[in-house]
């Protein structure tokens, strides 16, 4: 069985288990079609994870079973998606600090490191100037929530 970074709180605590549907020909269309009628990239993504995984959090993967996690477990997600389909490395690119050059690097998907989510997990509580703030990790919801908002000012709000 495999196991989340962060995981779907729940009352019995927190639910890390996810398994994928078999990587065949069907996925693929699956993926596909999945995503060709969103708009936004986290309900692409929504869509994708939805359309690949058979269990989530201990429960049939649905849109709004996927909607509901971390953005870092979308992301680990959807990396080992990926890998399940075949592609490890991948090419990226970005603007040199100093010069703005740009330059391209390989990147392997296999290595990148993954660190299961902390104690009190997915809140956490800091103190500021104007008090104590309990904050929650992002999920796709709040990113899907976000994406038709133009100004950073008013996503920032929004959060």
């Amino acid at each position: 069985m495999s196991h989340l970074p962060g995981g779907i709180a729940g009352s019995a605590g927190l639910a890390r288990d996810y398994a994928f549907v078999p990587a065949t020909g069907t996925l693929e269309l699956a993926l596909s079609e999945a995503v060709a009628d969103e708009a936004s990239v986290p309900d692409q993504v929504s869509a994708a994870l939805a359309a690949a995984l058979k269990t989530v959090g201990g429960e049939p993967a649905s849109r709004e079973r996927v909607a509901v996690l971390a953005v870092g477990d979308r992301q680990y997600l959807m990396r080992r998606l990926a890998l399940r389909l075949g592609t490890d490395e991948m090419w990226l690119w970005a603007d040199c600090a100093g010069c703005g050059a740009r330059f391209d690097f390989p990147l392997r998907l296999s290595a990148l490191p993954v660190k299961s989510a902390g104690p009190g997990y997915p809140r956490t509580q800091v103190r500021t100037s104007q008090g104590r703030l309990c904050l929650r990790v992002p999920t796709g919801a709040d990113q899907a929530a976000l994406a038709g908002v133009a100004d950073s000012r008013d996503a920032l709000r929004a959060l």
